[in-house]
């Protein structure tokens, strides 16, 4: 399985956490996006997606990049659903 995806020009690495739970075992998808330094703090930003699935989360991060990259001034908190 390739565990590198390019979203509008970022590779992002997908890792793979498994959970067992109730006898049984269940896999998450997780992507990790740098987000570059915070100009207040000088620390390093970034934002954890997780999904069920490889392709759910491939459309998380799609849908998500322009509100990590280029977000709106007065936001100081991002609420995905």
């Amino acid at each position: 399985m390739n565990n590198t995806v390019m979203i509008n020009d970022h590779r992002l690495k997908i890792s793979t956490k498994t959970v067992k739970a109730n006898g049984r075992n269940y896999i998450y998808y997780i992507a990790k996006m740098n987000l570059g330094k915070d100009p207040t703090t000088g620390k390093q930003r970034q934002h954890d997606f997780t999904a069920n699935s490889k392709e759910e989360l491939i459309k998380i991060l799609e849908e998500n990049y322009v509100n990590l990259f280029f977000p709106l001034k007065h936001h100081t908190h991002f609420h995905y659903g």
